[in-house]
Order: structure tokens, then sequence, then C-alpha cells
């Protein structure tokens, strides 16, 4: 593959309380942690070498059905080689029920909470152009929160240990500032900016670092691998 920590991400046996990220770009990214294999948001980010090699996939998420967020070929190509669950969002489900058995795709609506293949999904929406929704994510004592590319909306009656959260560009509502009270609500030990220019998400950064000091906080390129403990 000529990437030594690709093939690493992709292979590896990950141990208890470790957890690999792969950042696709825009929101989307694929984390591997113990027992589990999740996405959210790949539109048509993710890589043949990287479908080729992953040997599973138990969850796939999507906020909503913008072009940097889905993505229905690659959603079917995804299926077709996994068979993840697929979660979903109104209107990206409308449009995945016509190819994706029901068993298969779940549809995820505002202040509801689920329980699949051992995962407790809690769906919260969220303040976009058009509904978007939320993910808390809920594996053993492990809680992850993903913010699509969603404005603020409270969310101080949940927490998190990971808190994958929008910094800006190209969202008309998401900013380095609504990120960072979305970060103060969850109080989260790791932090990974995504959507957004560079700019914003190194000001989320040093705003992090000003309010939440003992927070880890991740500003990933596309491509880069995450790795960290719980």
């Amino acid at each position: 593959m000529n990437n030594p920590r690709l093939e690493d991400f992709l292979t590896r046996t990950v141990e208890m309380g470790e957890v690999l990220a792969l950042y696709l770009g825009y929101s989307g990214i694929l984390l591997r942690c113990h027992n589990f294999s999740i996405a959210f948001d790949i539109a048509n980010l993710i890589e043949s070498r990287v479908l080729e090699r992953l040997k599973r996939l138990d969850l796939l998420l999507y906020t909503h059905n913008h072009y940097d967020h889905y993505h229905l070929e690659t959603a079917m190509k995804v299926f077709e080689s996994l068979t993840p669950i697929i979660v979903a969002e109104e209107k990206v489900y409308e449009d995945l029920s016509l190819y994706i058995p029901s068993g298969n795709l779940l549809r995820a609506r505002p202040d509801t909470t689920t329980k699949i293949r051992n995962i407790t999904i809690t769906t919260i929406a969220g303040r976009h152009v058009g509904p978007i929704n939320l993910y808390l994510l809920e594996i053993g004592e492990l809680k992850i929160f993903h913010g699509g590319d969603s404005g603020y909306v409270d969310i101080s009656r949940y927490s998190a240990d990971i808190a994958i959260l929008p910094t800006g560009a190209p969202s008309p509502t998401a900013s380095p500032e609504d990120a960072l009270k979305m970060a103060l609500d969850l109080k989260p030990k790791i932090l990974i900016a995504v959507h957004g220019n560079r700019e914003q998400m190194e000001k989320f950064k040093k705003m992090i670092e000003d309010n939440i000091p003992k927070a880890i906080v991740f500003t990933p390129r596309r491509g880069d691998i995450i790795e960290f403990r719980i």
C-alpha cells in the first residue's frame, strides 16, 4: 500500500482502551476501538485501497444528506463489501431504503435512543441548513460524540470521552466558537477538530487549550491517522 501507517491502522489488533482514527476529510472519520469499527459521514471520501483492506465495519452513520457527508454510490459500495448497520438521517434513510435491506438500515429520528450490536446510539437534532443529526455513541463505558457540521445546540445534559467537532468551512453554521461551546457542554478528554480550514481548526485548538487545558486536541489533515488511549 506504500503507506505503513495506513497498513498498520487497517490491520492492527486494537487493544482495550486504545482508539485509532483515520480522518477522511470534511466530517468523515473512521474509528477503530476494541471490538468495534465505526464510520461517520464518509461521503465519497473513503479510498478503494482502504475499503479493500478494511476487515469489518459495524456501524456507518450519516448526519445528513449534503454532498460532503453522504454519497449514495459510496454507501452502496461500502455496504456490499462490509454489510454494516447504516444509521441515517431521514432524507438519507429515504434514499437508501430503496437499496438497503430494512434489517441493515435504521431511520435515526432526533431525541431517540436505540441499541445496535451492543452500541447505544442517541440521536440529537443539530442546527444547520436543513435537518441534521448529531450522534452520541456509548460502547461499554466509552462515549463518542459526532457533531456533523452543525452549529451550537445545547447538549449540556450529555457527556463524552471523545468529541468530533466541526470548526467551520464550508459549513455555514459551524465555527470554532460553536465547537468550543459544544466541548464545554460535553467535557471530553479527547477532541478531534473536523470540517474546517486550517486556520479554524488551529483557532479551535487554542480555545480548547485556554478553556479545557486538560483535554487533548487533534487537528488532522485529510488522510491523517490519530491514535490515543482512553
